[in-house]
């Protein structure tokens, strides 16, 4: 969905990103379609990206070079205008040189945000929005409002509007409450579809009620990984910044370095305020019982990723008591037995 009413829908049906609008892109399909997204979005308007995947999308914006805005909806609102700006300087200049008299008031037309520029760590890449949404579906196709939803990114503040029409709070928050806001998501994503499966479709508030100390042991086995991939986070871009602008500091690169350095320690310093989040939560919507068919399907981005970052005994145990075949298990590195 595109726009400031999102009022455009593109598909695989319907083309591509148009290269001259304006406004946010909302991305709301699975992960598995997020290459195709990004070879539809012409480069000038990847900084419109709002991203409302779950999962682990960390190694996957690192690839294709995408990395977590904190500049705020100030910054896209000053970049639509200077693109307005550009173009109604580029029209007066053809005009000109035409002979024909300079263009005067603003135009209608644009190039996306920030067209032609390449901002980032290191004057490469693109910042993008991120969504960490909390939401409960009920059998009857309702959604209850998690109460914890946050973004963060030029387009946050829009974000937070979009979706107090739909009755879910959401607050725009900085770069690094966000990475701990994504990885609370993501640890809740993995450990309560897994223990409510391998415990027969157990409720989440019943997990909490009986199982609340697997629910901490676990957190204390896979929060470690998570931070030790923010911290290598943090340290790609600043090395970046060091090698590429010598003594200029290039303050967004900085700022995204030092925002997973921040939520790294947040989260090393706390392991029981994640798993109090996590309870939080899950007492929120008490009722509910996660997909495990999505999860299955989810599963790269989810336990997969975790798994990818080394070995979790403990986790792996708990998948094996879930019913995850061995196959999708080998694929992430898990022998036979282990």
């Amino acid at each position: 969905m595109l726009g400031q009413e999102l009022g455009t829908v593109v598909t695989r049906q319907t083309g591509a990103v148009d290269p001259h609008g304006q406004g946010p892109i909302y991305v709301c399909t699975t992960n598995d379609a997020l290459d195709w997204v990004l070879e539809v979005t012409p480069r000038s308007r990847r900084r419109d990206l709002v991203l409302f995947q779950n999962g682990w999308l960390a190694p996957w914006l690192g690839h294709n070079s995408l990395w977590l805005g904190g500049a705020g909806e100030a910054a896209a609102a000053k970049d639509l205008g200077a693109a307005a700006a550009d173009v109604a300087e580029g029209k007066a200049a053809a005009r000109k040189a035409a002979g024909v008299g300079a263009v005067t008031g603003p135009t209608t037309t644009a190039t996306g945000a920030g067209a032609g520029a390449a901002p980032g760590v290191a004057g490469e890449g693109d910042e993008v929005t991120l969504v960490a949404l909390y939401m409960a579906a009920g059998p009857d196709g309702t959604a209850k409002d998690g109460l914890r939803t946050v973004a963060s990114g030029r387009w946050a503040h829009h974000v937070s509007r979009t979706l107090a029409r739909g009755g879910v709070r959401c607050r725009a928050v900085r770069g690094a409450d966000m990475y701990v806001a994504v990885v609370e998501k993501l640890l809740w994503a993995c450990v309560f579809w897994m223990l409510s499966s391998a415990l027969g479709g157990m409720k989440v508030g019943d997990i909490v009620e009986e199982h609340r100390d697997d629910v901490a042991a676990l957190t204390a086995e896979l929060l470690p990984p998570l931070c030790r991939q923010l911290r290598a986070m943090a340290a790609v871009p600043a090395a970046a910044v060091a090698v590429a602008a010598g003594e200029e500091e290039d303050s967004a690169g900085r700022e995204a370095a030092g925002a997973a350095a921040a939520a790294a320690a947040t989260l090393e310093a706390g392991t029981e305020r994640v798993v109090a989040a996590l309870v939080e939560y899950s007492l929120s919507i008490a009722g509910a019982v996660p997909s495990r068919d999505m999860a299955v399907a989810e599963f790269r981005w989810r336990n997969g990723a975790l798994l990818d970052m080394g070995p979790t005994p403990r986790h792996v145990a708990w998948l094996r008591r879930a019913g995850v075949p061995q196959e999708l298990l080998q694929a992430h590195g898990v022998a036979a037995g282990v």
